[in-house]
């Protein structure tokens, strides 16, 4: 597509506000109802320490399937190409590193050959270095896209970390801090890259409410996530890149339809809007239009399967939105946005702000619901890694008339995770699945993540 050079001028325009806001932002300007960010203290960016290290490593398909991504050669990646697996798969070799490190060596001589564990951290850090540069030709989509899952493998492997550093030869650690430093670097110019059309990552997050803006949003998190955490958050690159993941939280509150606006999002085709004086990124719960359910519908991606109509189109780009959408909601939960979320009291959490599962009404779980059960669309393909977190993070959402262990999340409720006693109401909303969403045990990457089927799997599967 041709830009006009007036559209041109104005991209253009805001990718300069934009990042002028990025190098002196106002601290006012994230003021939220909805919390601030902070740093998971000693954990990693995308699941928790003490979680992985209890994940099944003996007959688990899941977990066989990720080793055997994970011993495989590692290809040239490509930062713009957006069909490019290498990302996933050096996420895979880093998610094997991080679960092995600290096995006994004669445990993991069972498990695997002989030094692989280390060698997945060699393998995770070349290639981490090798994206350096390979996102120039590329537009926003395709580097937002690859580069999220670069970044939190770095997480996982400990990239310049303190506690590898001291584990090292002096010449190993000169080389580390050597590269750390250059990597690094190339994060920091990242945030501001702009890439063709005028795009930054971060301008696209606010102004493209579909999956342009869902995938932006997650790689701009993961970006400020790991700056904050490497550079230290009182450091004044520190403290801006956390400042921005608050910023970030807001966009993304807004587009689920919670407590924030965000007038700068560029809606088109309106048709799915259940409002389109008032257009959001995901339709407000119990929303119809002619008299057909639109709960849950995300308008802007719906839209690319036409305009309205009944039995709706099965659109893959709503899935890929989710993608990036449910990637920022993974993220934010470990970067302080899960106040409530895990402890259910008498206070509707929603209300507070605090848990991002419950922004919108629990909106990203209203998404599933209706493309599973509206759309009869359930995820395929490289999407099938998603039903897994939504399943974790809103896990009694199978309901009969007769159930009395059934917990609810958010969607005008309050839950009780207690086994074997019936949620407590606390709103007149009950709009649930009829059971949990299909999600095979050895699910695919998506694009820019995945191993959710092994990561994220329920509490009581969780045992090593």
């Amino acid at each position: 597509m041709t830009l006009k050079y007036s559209d041109m001028l104005v991209v253009m325009l805001l990718s300069a506000i934009l990042i002028g806001l990025w190098l002196y932002p106002n601290p006012q300007a994230n003021a939220s109802s909805i919390g601030e960010a902070s740093l998971p203290t000693d954990d990693y960016l995308w699941i928790d320490k003490s979680r992985l290290l209890t994940l099944p490593i003996d007959n688990n398909p899941a977990w066989q399937q990720l080793k055997r991504v994970a011993q495989q050669p590692v290809g040239s990646p490509n930062l713009a190409d957006q069909d490019d697996k290498t990302n996933t798969q050096v996420f895979a070799k880093a998610l094997v590193y991080a679960r092995l490190k600290d096995e006994p060596p004669a445990r993991q001589s069972r498990i695997v050959e002989k030094k692989f564990t280390q060698q997945l951290r060699q393998e995770v850090i070349a290639t981490c270095m090798n994206i350096i540069g390979t996102q120039a030709g590329s537009r926003s989509l395709e580097t937002s896209k690859e580069l999220m899952a670069y970044i939190l493998a770095a997480d996982l492997v400990g990239f310049g970390s303190q506690e590898m550093l001291n584990s090292m030869t002096p010449s190993e650690k000169t080389q580390e801090v050597k590269d750390h430093s250059r990597f690094v670097t190339f994060l920091k110019e990242m945030q501001i890259y702009v890439f063709k059309q005028g795009k930054t990552i971060t301008s696209t997050h606010e102004r493209r409410p579909n999956n342009w803006g869902t995938y932006a949003g997650a790689t701009r998190i993961a970006l400020s996530a790991y700056l904050a955490k490497n550079l230290g958050p009182d450091s004044e690159h520190g403290a801006r890149a956390l400042s921005d993941i608050s910023r970030a939280a807001k966009v993304f509150n807004a587009w689920l339809g919670g407590q924030e606006t965000h007038p700068a999002f560029r809606f088109k085709n309106d048709s799915w809007q259940a409002n389109p004086e008032e257009p959001l990124g995901i339709n407000p719960v119990g929303s119809s239009i002619q008299g057909h359910s639109v709960d849950g519908v995300l308008p802007d991606d719906q839209r690319r399967g036409g305009s309205f109509s009944w039995p709706p189109v099965k659109e893959n780009y709503v899935y890929s939105a989710l993608q990036g959408a449910v990637s920022q909601a993974v993220l934010l939960d470990r970067l302080g946005f899960n106040q409530s979320c895990y402890s259910p009291g008498d206070t509707y959490a929603y209300q507070q702000g605090g848990c991002v599962w419950e922004w919108g009404d629990s909106a990203l779980f209203r998404a599933f619901h209706w493309l599973n059960v509206h759309a009869n669309f359930p995820a395929s393909g490289d999407d099938t890694w998603l039903p897994h977190i939504i399943n974790l993070h809103y896990p009694c959402n199978d309901i009969s008339a007769d159930n009395t262990d059934t917990c609810y999340r958010g969607i005008g409720v309050t839950y009780s995770p207690k086994r074997n006693q019936p949620a407590v109401k606390r709103g007149h909303i009950n709009i649930l699945s009829p059971r949990q969403f299909d999600a095979p045990e050895a699910s695919r990457p998506g694009k820019n993540i995945g191993w959710s089927g092994w990561t994220h799997l329920p509490e009581e599967s969780s045992t090593p």
